[in-house]
């Protein structure tokens, strides 16, 4: 990866994940790019070809749990062409609110990159992802660079 000077303006990207689609698995749910214009881009987002993303902030909000109890979502890499391949990148931990409901936005110091053989996978810690839906939506935000 060639560094550039900070002055250099990157492709930013927003992505956004409603997990209330979620099937069976911990990366059946894909993400969904948001365009400047505030349309969603009609395809699944992948990096593109010869790019790295750089997730530099991710919100996600969480239902469904009992007050005072600790949830930890979980954010890896996977590759695309070995699935075994996974590692952890990220961990955001809350408390549970009085309502059962909670939520983080998180500020990365470095944040985590993506290249275009790889896909962000989630995992929430109790689980299960999917049904009963516990979390309800996960927003990423960072930047498209060269490879």
């Amino acid at each position: 990866m060639r560094l550039l000077p900070s002055w250099v303006a990157y492709e930013t990207a927003y992505l956004h994940r409603s997990l209330d689609r979620v099937s069976a698995g911990r990366c059946a749910a894909a993400h969904t790019r948001t365009l400047a214009d505030g349309m969603a881009a009609a395809d699944v987002f992948r990096v593109p070809e010869g790019r790295l993303l750089v997730v530099t902030d991710l919100d996600w909000q969480y239902l469904s749990r009992p007050p005072g109890s600790t949830a930890i979502l979980r954010v890896m890499v996977q590759n695309l062409a070995d699935k075994a391949k996974r590692r952890r990148v990220f961990e955001s931990t809350v408390r549970i609110g009085a309502d059962g409901a909670t939520g983080a936005s998180e500020h990365m110091t470095t944040g985590f990159v993506v290249s275009s053989h790889a896909r962000v996978c989630l995992d929430l810690v109790p689980g299960p992802l999917g049904s009963p839906l516990r979390i309800s939506k996960v927003l990423m935000r960072g930047y498209l660079a060269d490879e």
